[in-house]
């Protein structure tokens, strides 16, 4: 799942979690038996992340029954993870009307839930806390503090929590999903796809196991593993929205554009809400611009700004953001300047109205990048290049870590801190020894250092990765152009893809 997805959906998978707790003694308040199996199969369908699938069910379970809360909550989380904010809204105000209806334990976790989406951690965080007193052999309350662990990216109490969950309910799959992805966080890839191998063993004809164990693979460079995990995560359900941007990423890493694109297109033609086909062009702006077809990426992200129906404008920001990253690989400061006054407006609106992002280190994730990358442009590379070091200490996700110090890299290199550049740059080869651009800036260091045949090397490395790239990918052409030289100093000839 991707990052900015993943903590949501965990907060979903602990209403799942009572759910299936609750199903077993048929303690969820309902007067309709009907309703009730029309409950639990939309409870099955969201934990197989078929969130379509499963509002529909949900949908049924309400109309049978216009005072089932439970499902008029779990009908509302689903809503906001298929970007229905304003029907989610709906949805939730009718449950807590209804709360009065339900059991004590019932009205306990439909707190717990309200105290999350009224942005209000501690205390929910207080209410899981008194489930798990009051309930110490159900796995619900624990599942809701494992994911508000995971939310601070306390890596290590998250795994003890989920560790706990698995000896009250050992079959709990999705405790199995959240220990692969916190020991990725972690840099644990071994015991990241052991626990999804357990996973996949629980589920095996669910997309979700395999689309997180080749978020693994892509992680460590083992990218044609990563797509055949992929597409057998679409074979198995091809509404799944995961694996296939997930397969777009990998194809822009291979430099197979077309691939890329027509990943894409498949997104545009799924049925599901307009809002989340915005997101989705923003994200393939955001890999054009990885592969530097800047006029492509600029085009799209301008459509998203103007069309942007939703009133939250969400997709606006993340079209703003990605107008900034563009504008910085452009080396456009004017651009970079305009985009980051935008997106500062953004996050003030966002703090405003949710005051408990302020307490995020997200945030002060993105004001460290805004200012790094403004005083690159700016030519202050000693101030540029501490905010990219803070960056890469505070981020935790593998996959960003290397992306950070790749640019935290190209400034300790053009401000002369050649072997601090390249230790940096060997710390993404150990994670991902296939990163084609830390191989293309070791190469560029290399032979600014007159070591062609190291050069040559790392060349020959990152062509290996772009085997099958499209003829037209730029950073081949400059690579092959680069490579050409190289040899002809060393006089060798390359017997890899012209």
């Amino acid at each position: 799942m991707l990052r900015r997805l993943a903590f949501g959906i965990f907060l979903l998978l602990t209403a799942l979690s009572v759910i299936f707790a609750l199903r077993d003694d048929k303690t969820v308040t309902t007067k309709s038996s009907e309703a009730y199996k029309h409950y639990l199969a939309g409870v099955d369908l969201c934990e197989k992340f078929y969130f379509r699938q499963s509002a529909k069910e949900f949908e049924q379970a309400v109309a049978l029954d216009s005072g089932f809360a439970m499902a008029e909550a779990q009908l509302a989380r689903v809503y906001l993870m298929m970007g229905y904010r304003q029907k989610q809204k709906e949805t939730w105000e009718l449950a807590k009307a209804n709360q009065s209806k339900v059991s004590e334990r019932e009205q306990l976790l439909l707190d717990m839930w309200a105290a999350e989406e009224g942005n209000s951690p501690a205390f929910a965080e207080s209410l899981a806390q008194k489930y798990t007193t009051k309930y110490p052999d159900q796995r619900e309350g624990y599942v809701s503090l494992a994911n508000r662990e995971f939310g601070r990216e306390n890596w290590e109490r998250s795994i003890e929590l989920n560790q706990k969950i698995l000896k009250i309910d050992p079959n709990y799959a999705n405790a199995y999903n959240m220990l692969g992805y916190l020991n990725y966080y972690l840099g644990r890839y071994e015991e990241a796809l052991a626990s999804l191998e357990k996973y996949i063993q629980l589920c095996p004809n669910q997309a979700n196991p395999r689309d997180s164990r080749g978020e693994i693979l892509y992680a460590r460079g083992e990218y044609e593993e990563a797509l055949g995990e992929f597409r057998e995560a679409f074979n198995i359900n091809p509404e799944l929205d995961f694996p296939v941007l997930h397969m777009a990423a990998t194809y822009a890493v291979l430099g197979e554009l077309k691939q890329m694109d027509y990943c894409f297109q498949t997104l545009a033609t799924q049925p599901g809400n307009p809002l989340t086909k915005y997101g989705y062009l923003v994200q393939q702006a955001r890999l054009y611009v990885d592969c530097r077809k800047f006029d492509a990426a600029g085009q799209i992200l301008d459509r998203v700004i103007s069309e942007d129906p939703d009133s939250e404008k969400t997709n606006t920001a993340g079209a703003i953001s990605a107008k900034g990253l563009l504008a910085y690989c452009k080396k456009d400061l004017e651009g970079l300047r305009g985009a980051w006054s935008q997106r500062r407006l953004y996050v003030e609106q966002l703090v405003k109205k949710k005051p408990a992002t302020a307490e995020g280190s997200g945030l002060a994730r993105a004001y460290l990048f805004m200012k790094a990358t403004e005083a690159d442009l700016t030519g202050d590379l000693e101030t540029a290049a501490k905010q990219f070091a803070e960056l890469c200490d505070s981020t935790k996700n593998p996959s960003e870590q290397v992306t950070m110090r790749t640019l935290y890299a190209d400034v300790l290199w053009r401000k002369g801190d050649v072997d601090q550049a390249k230790s940096e740059l060997q710390k993404n080869l150990y994670a991902n020894p296939n990163h084609p651009r830390s191989l293309t800036l070791l190469a560029d260091i290399a032979d600014a250092g007159q070591n062609r045949d190291l050069a040559v090397g790392y060349r020959q490395r990152a062509l290996a990765v772009w085997k099958n790239a499209d003829s037209d990918y730029m950073p081949l052409a400059e690579l092959q152009k680069k490579m050409g030289a190289s040899l002809a100093v060393t006089g060798k000839s390359s017997s890899t893809r012209p």
